[in-house]
């Protein structure tokens, strides 16, 4: 399956899909961003309320591919959105409630119908925890610990036409949080644990596909229960990918060589995103460290072989996301005065 192909180190086409709301105008500018296709993306950050003694409330924004229309969340400060569509977007944060010396750490989650954020659960962070979400289609997944002599772990399932319900956790280990959450749909289902496993759903029963042996798992991403990957970091600090086929995760080596004549492994290269839109198309960003700030490349899989990609100096701020319809990754660059999302395609 492995294979590379070293084509001069072409670029990314980059095509800008917006600019973002910067200083200068009454949105004081974006703090996070979450990015769904170029016409559901969401911003976090402020409003100006009052100039004269420069008060501001927080807002967050959503780009419906012609225009930002502001909407208040139930509190202020989300931690993470997830969205499939403009009516099916949820949100989580944190909060603290109850006296001065004497608050405590809630975790809530909030839901946008279309109209406005809603707030659907709130948790005391002493006992459990809100952790990896996801949404697959117009269905919603979250995950729940409750810190009770190991770990609790629930995973909660929404759909429209059935409203809530559990997801049984019978076959998981209760040692170790979750750390990832993959739905492809209701009977297909994959997460990561703390202890570097990975373990499948397939509608009725968990089992655990073994790995390949890894110093760190870091990331999955999964088109279907015979089409996944993974990336990690090996022992000698080296970028490592695996592809499961059904039956075995097998390591699929990304090209052996960098841009300029830098060694993997030498300058602790690292993946930072892996995103799978299917078999034959899929991405890993590479992140490198030689002289303290980090240089970014992209590997794209296109069901045979691995091609190595550099960016026209574009640093991705808030990280990369996957454009789901447009089958590109999502990046905002920029400075402090002026940003804007682009989407990266071979």
């Amino acid at each position: 399956m492995a294979g590379y192909e070293r084509t001069g180190n072409p670029q990314v086409h980059v095509r800008q899909i917006v600019s973002l709301p910067g200083p200068g105008t009454a949105f004081g500018g974006v703090d996070k961003i979450w990015t769904f296709s170029s016409t559901n993306v969401w911003v976090q950050g402020s409003n100006l309320t009052d100039s004269m003694y420069e008060q501001f409330q927080q807002v967050t924004q959503h780009f419906d591919g012609k225009q930002w229309t502001s909407y208040l969340p139930t509190f202020p400060g989300y931690e993470q959105i997830v969205s499939s569509s403009f009516t099916n977007t949820w949100a989580i944060g944190n909060v603290e409630a109850g006296p001065h010396g004497h608050a405590i750490e809630m975790e809530f989650l909030d839901h946008f119908d279309g109209h406005a954020w809603k707030n659907v659960s709130t948790v005391d962070t002493g006992y459990s925890g809100i952790g990896p979400m996801t949404v697959s289609g117009n269905d919603f997944w979250y995950v729940t610990d409750v810190k009770n002599q190991g770990y609790q772990t629930s995973i909660h399932h929404y759909s429209p036409l059935a409203g809530w319900h559990d997801i049984t956790t019978a076959g998981l280990p209760t040692t170790n949080v979750i750390e990832k959450l993959v739905v492809v749909s209701p009977i297909d289902i994959w997460v990561t644990l703390g202890d570097q496993r990975v373990f499948h759903y397939n509608g009725l029963s968990w089992h655990e596909t073994p790995i390949q042996p890894l110093y760190s798992l870091a990331d999955i991403s999964a088109t279907s229960s015979t089409d996944a990957w993974i990336s990690g970091t090996s022992t000698a600090g080296e970028a490592i990918v695996e592809h499961w086929n059904g039956k075995t995760w097998q390591k699929v080596p990304l090209t052996p060589y960098l841009p300029s004549g830098f060694v993997r492994g030498g300058l602790k290269d690292q993946v930072q995103g892996l995103f799978a839109f299917s078999r034959t198309d899929a991405w890993v960003i590479i992140s490198i460290y030689p002289s303290g700030s980090p240089l970014f490349f992209f590997e794209h899989w296109n069901g045979s072989k691995w091609t190595l990609y550099t960016t026209p100096q574009y640093l991705p701020q808030y990280g990369v996301a996957p454009l789901l319809k447009e089958h590109a990754l999502g990046v905002v660059t920029g400075n402090s005065a002026s940003q804007e999302l682009v989407a990266l395609t071979p």
